[in-house]
């Protein structure tokens, strides 16, 4: 076990809610239901990762669930209060960074719960961070660089107090920096100094909804010599699609009702349009350019239970997150209507469970 945590090293720890002077009577019967792990960073970051990593392996252990809570913000500040304030029955632990405890601190004016709530449990994992600078700087050690800011001014960047920079994450709408407050990081992306996600090569492999009228056009795959299996799955999976132009505007029209109108590069400002909803005047503007025309996959449907006693029918799809061919997350959106306002009751994000082919489900499931 670690007893001291070096400056240089970045330690993913485990901290647990320490327990009250009853514990040794809960110890006895603990865990008899599952155990919440608070992540207070956003999905798919490091100490995620490592979670439900090593969840895999505590689950099997404990004979009980690992459900993975993100609660991301102020630096970890907010999941951390949110432990904090749990009952302190060892049924609510955190994933953290040792900067949670020894940096924010510092750094914050206020921390909204006590160091001394939290017992530390164990170290899952460490890694080391490491100060880099522009060649152009002309700098080549931490002393030069201190000298080197106290006669010209330097500037960084930082994703908040206590939080370190892995990469910068482009929510803008102009996925391919082609617009004049995007310069600086349009001329960092191309001299490979940031990484960038999405960036514009991989917004227009994965993003552009153009992709899925090739993927989902028989002679198209034929010509990438794909094998028949590949081939057949992506005809089974891929809904039918096709870009919207004058051409196939009469057509896709007199089909609309059982079409789904997508802009190529979606987000936030530009509409999706179910077919049997469209208005002449909206049509004209999707014939105008910039939207696909996708066959409509109805979504899945789960009952859920309601506070006031009642089943709820709620739609779902499974988002499945993917590097490098590897499935590394899944997890379901629930929503009413036709998206997910965080806002209905039961409806969000739920964590999804992959179970053996043979295993037996409680009655109801």
């Amino acid at each position: 076990m670690h007893r001291h945590l070096s400056r240089r090293t970045k330690t993913w720890g485990l901290a647990l809610l320490a327990l009250s002077a009853t514990s040794s009577v809960i110890a006895q019967s603990w865990p008899q239901k599952p155990i919440k792990v608070i992540a207070p960073y956003p999905p798919g970051g490091p100490s995620d990762l490592v979670m439900r990593t090593a969840a895999e392996k505590i689950q099997a252990i404990l004979k009980q669930p690992i459900v993975i809570e993100n609660q991301p913000g102020a630096g970890g500040n907010i999941g951390a209060a949110a432990v904090a304030r749990a009952a302190p029955d060892g049924y609510t632990w955190l994933i953290a960074t040792d900067t949670l405890l020894t940096v924010n601190p510092h750094v914050y004016k206020t921390m909204p719960f006590k160091l001394d709530d939290l017992k530390p449990v164990s170290v899952l994992s460490s890694f080391s961070q490491t100060l880099v600078c522009n060649p152009s700087l002309g700098v080549k050690t931490l002393p030069e660089l201190i000298a080197k800011s106290k006669t010209t001014s330097l500037s960084y960047a930082s994703g908040g107090p206590g939080v370190p920079v892995d990469l910068v994450y482009n929510r803008l709408t102009d996925f391919y920096l082609e617009a004049p407050v995007c310069a600086d990081l349009r001329q960092a992306y191309q001299e490979q100094a940031v990484v960038l996600t999405p960036h514009p090569h991989a917004h227009a492999l994965y993003a552009d909804k153009r992709n899925l009228g090739l993927l989902s056009d028989a002679a198209f795959l034929d010509r990438l010599s794909l094998t028949p299996e590949v081939k057949q799955l992506l005809l089974e999976m891929v809904p039918t699609s096709e870009t919207v132009d004058a051409a196939n505007a009469e057509r896709l029209w007199a089909a609309r009702k059982h079409l789904f109108f997508k802009p190529f590069a979606g987000y936030g400002g530009r509409a999706a349009y179910r077919g049997d909803k469209l208005t002449h005047r909206v049509w004209q503007e999707i014939v105008a350019g910039g939207y696909i025309a996708q066959t409509i996959v109805q979504p899945g449907q789960m009952r859920i239970h309601a506070e006031a006693s009642t089943d709820r029918v709620m739609k779902f799809d499974v988002r499945q997150y993917v590097y490098d061919t590897q499935v590394l997350w899944s997890a379901a959106r629930v929503y009413q209507g036709q998206t997910t306002n965080f806002r209905t009751p039961g409806g969000g994000f739920a964590p999804v469970y992959a179970l053996p082919t043979n295993a037996c489900l409680p009655e109801g499931a």
